[in-house]
């Protein structure tokens, strides 16, 4: 049976407070033999996750968001590292979508709000290209000026 690591620590700090880990094996229903271990395992530093399945949606979307950053030769050693398969990630991607796009209608303001996004972006581009367009042009026209009024003297 795959345990969260939030349950594992809970166990270890226990019994580091003094329960018996035989006290503890019975209260939880947990082998003495895994609580040993995991004992074992906080003394030297190990994290105690069991794998994926017991991640939460919190470290799912810690772990999507640090993929982002990696970058794709490095990508089969991040996932080994974590113990991840790119398959992981993709469940992973749907599973938070679905959880936060609920109802249809939010799946299709969400949508609405990108195309609308994209838009503004694509608009905010073309008028910072046309203000250096003329930024420069004014440029020009004061050199064309200056250069007049040298020729005048």
């Amino acid at each position: 049976m795959n345990f969260s690591s939030e349950f594992k620590e809970n166990i270890v700090k226990k019994a580091s407070l003094g329960s018996s880990v035989v006290e503890l094996s019975e209260e939880v229903g947990v082998s003495k033999c895994s609580i040993y271990s995991w004992i074992k395992a906080s003394q030297k530093g190990f994290i105690l996750k069991t794998g994926p399945a017991t991640l939460g949606l919190s470290e799912k979307q810690t772990l999507l968001l640090e993929s982002r950053s990696i970058a794709d030769n490095n990508m089969g050693e991040w996932l080994r590292k974590n113990g991840l398969c790119s398959d992981h990630l993709i469940k992973w991607k749907k599973e938070i979508d679905n959880t936060m796009l609920k109802t249809n209608d939010e799946k299709i303001e969400f949508k609405r709000l990108k195309k609308e996004n994209e838009e503004l972006r694509k608009d905010l581009y073309r008028k910072n290209q046309a203000l250096a367009e003329v930024t420069a042009l004014l440029a020009l026209k004061k050199k064309f000026i200056h250069l007049w009024e040298d020729e005048e003297k």
